[in-house]
């Protein structure tokens, strides 16, 4: 399984995938992100990616730390197999 976590200004967004189907998805006002203990509990996760728009508050760190895989951190320095057009990618 493979969890996708994106945390915007408002919210967080977050994905749990089988291959490419998506299994679970949940919207997060003020990046509450209490289901991933319920979606460790019931799933197997084994990768997980994180991108965030803004510093990740201490609390979301902690959550994540405590997920049962490792986590990349995705950058707009990293290597992409996609060109990213977008004027301002460090913005994304």
């Amino acid at each position: 399984m493979n969890l996708i976590v994106d945390i915007g200004n408002t919210c967080c967004k977050m994905a749990l995938y089988d291959g490419v189907k998506m299994l679970e998805f949940c919207k997060a006002e003020n990046c509450q992100m209490n289901i991933l203990d319920d979606w460790c509990a019931s799933y197997s996760i084994d990768k997980a990616i994180v991108s965030s728009v803004i510093d990740v508050p201490q609390n979301i760190e902690l959550q994540l730390g405590k997920l049962p895989c490792p986590i990349v951190r995705f950058s707009t320095t990293m290597d992409l197999p996609v060109k990213v057009l977008y004027k301002t990618p460090h913005t994304l």
